[in-house]
């Protein structure tokens, strides 16, 4: 027979799910609420009951695990900052003290396997690794001058997204701190000085996508912000480079999906961007693609052009003389977002 225990598991959410010991309790890691960008670990009764929050803090806590002996819970945590491992004593079925860190900076987790008797506990990691490279070519021919070389930054492993400044003395991409990329700062902005080799980490709570576009005085960033782990519409915002202070410039509006590869016009003033319109009074009616474009000082914008429906796109690009625009076009399966 099937008995339901939980109804309060959001839909959307990854949730790992660990039974105690003794069959009695059952341990969860979600969103304390809907949309929410973090979550908590919550224990139940196995027979059904009030959910229990058993930590209680503002930092992503998952992967929850019993001890074979039931005298703790395991569980991972960016609350040092990066990804650790973090271990919660138990007595009767309740907390009986505060979390404590087992292992800091683990690196990408994907998941906590569990722990043996003897105490050993298992865990794996994402072994994929992402780095930026430079190479010199002949802009003419298109042949390489020199060999790759890889940017000699103080991060490794996870950097992607490289744009250069409007001097060319700088760098700006991001590096992921978190194994998962809808975590809240899982992406952190790094400014890499091509001159002295320095770089200025900026971090924020903000869940970052795609690769940031420079304002024309080199001071500050365009960044696609995702709205939340469980919702998937795009923001834009400017980051001051100086403060680190973030500044949302354009919000999407529900059912209008906007793309996290807009573009910026070489005078800083428009954004060029692809917009999926989901909300057809028809449901057989495929999303349509229009390319738009936003005016950042009056906030208004308008449709440059639409594509037939069923058609995709990503990535739209400005020409340096904005004369006119280039993207890559798809043709996918439904569903289209």
């Amino acid at each position: 027979s099937i008995q339901l225990i939980a109804t309060s598991v959001w839909e959307g959410s990854e949730v790992t799910v660990t039974l105690s010991p003794d069959g009695e309790q059952i341990v969860y890691d979600n969103p304390p609420e809907k949309g929410s960008d973090h979550r908590e670990i919550i224990m139940i009764p196995i027979e059904g009951g009030s959910p229990v929050q058993l930590v209680h803090h503002p930092a992503d806590d998952y992967r929850p695990t019993w001890a074979p002996d039931g005298r703790f819970i395991l569980f991972a945590s960016d609350r040092a900052g990066s990804t650790g491992l973090w271990m919660l004593p138990m007595r009767e079925g309740r907390p009986s003290d505060e979390p404590k860190l087992v292992k800091g900076e683990i690196g990408p987790l994907q998941n906590v396997i569990g722990c043996t008797r003897k105490g050993d506990l298992y865990y794996s990691l994402s072994a994929g690794t992402e780095d930026i490279y430079f190479f010199e070519i002949d802009p003419k021919s298109g042949e390489l001058i020199s060999q790759p070389s890889k940017l000699a930054g103080r991060y490794v492993g996870a950097n992607m997204g490289p744009v250069f400044s409007p001097d060319g003395d700088y760098v700006a991409y991001h590096f992921q701190r978190a194994p998962r990329i809808v975590n809240p700062g899982a992406l952190s902005l790094v400014v890499h000085s091509l001159r002295t080799g320095r770089e200025r980490e900026i971090r924020t709570h903000l869940i970052q996508y795609g690769p940031v576009r420079w304002f024309p005085d080199g001071e500050s960033v365009l960044v696609p912000v995702r709205r939340g782990q469980n919702d998937p519409l795009i923001d834009y915002y400017r980051i001051h480079l100086e403060t680190g202070q973030a500044e949302l410039i354009r919000e999407s509006r529900p059912k209008k999906f906007t793309s996290y590869h807009p573009d910026l016009s070489p005078d800083g003033k428009t954004i060029l961007f692809i917009e999926v319109d989901r909300d057809s009074p028809d449901p057989k009616t495929p999303a349509l693609v229009h390319f738009k474009e936003f005016d950042i000082a009056s906030g208004q914008e308008r449709v440059l052009h639409s594509l037939p429906p069923g058609k995709m796109a990503m990535s739209v690009q400005f020409s340096p003389d904005e004369g006119s625009m280039a993207w890559v076009e798809q043709n996918p399966e439904p569903p289209y977002m």
